[in-house]
């Protein structure tokens, strides 16, 4: 199948997963010729192809979409993120709730404009416990914006898109360790996260 939303820029899908009752949904950002960040798309088909419904984002600013996770069988939650260039420190996390019935958006979380360091940058993946509590992961800045002061984070958020808490790895913020989470899953009764780039001044604590 192929399809498009309503951007006029290049699409790609970035991740798609089978929901509770056997439906396909998923996420795709665009970019602008410059590669910046431009909007994304939220999409639930069923397992034969057919769509269901496709939306587009509305917010004015250039945002992208890092997960959509079901947090029932009549809702799914957006992890996203607000690239605006004209904040002190960007992008800023913001998660919204959307209808499983026709991607409608129920809610929208707190928008976490960060203007201190460390601040949260990316966040790249996430899952939900089950005791009903958001976990993502991405990357977190500890010292200016240079890629050596880059760490993975692990934030829990309620079913409301609040912030709980943020913990990330401890490397001196003067070590260049350029480490960011990508992925996380939860089985078993345990999480698992995927880490990237430079990890060989990686502690395993967590501040």
């Amino acid at each position: 199948r192929t399809f498009r939303s309503q951007t006029n820029y290049p699409e790609i899908v970035c991740d798609m997963a089978v929901t509770s009752d056997n439906f396909l949904i998923g996420y795709s950002n665009s970019t602008t010729p410059d590669a910046g960040a431009s909007s994304f798309a939220i999409f639930k088909f069923d397992l034969n192809g057919t769509p269901q419904w496709i939306n587009h984002s509305t917010d004015p600013r250039p945002t992208y979409c890092h997960g959509i996770i079901e947090s029932s069988p009549s809702q799914y939650i957006v992890l996203s993120g607000i690239y605006d260039i004209s904040d002190p420190l960007f992008p800023d996390p913001i998660q919204q709730g959307v209808s499983a019935f026709d991607g409608s958006v129920l809610w929208t979380g707190p928008r976490y404009n960060y203007t201190t360091i460390p601040y949260i940058d990316d966040c790249y993946a996430g899952f939900m416990s089950p005791d009903s509590f958001i976990y993502t992961t991405g990357r977190i800045y500890l010292n200016g914006s240079s890629p050596g002061s880059m760490r993975p984070f692990l934030s829990k958020f309620n079913l409301l898109g609040q912030q709980i808490w943020t913990k990330y790895y401890i490397a001196p913020p003067s070590d260049e360790a350029r480490v960011y989470g990508i992925d996380a899953l939860f089985n078993n009764n345990s999480s698992t996260r995927c880490y990237f780039e430079e990890i060989s001044t990686y502690t395993s604590d967590f501040q």
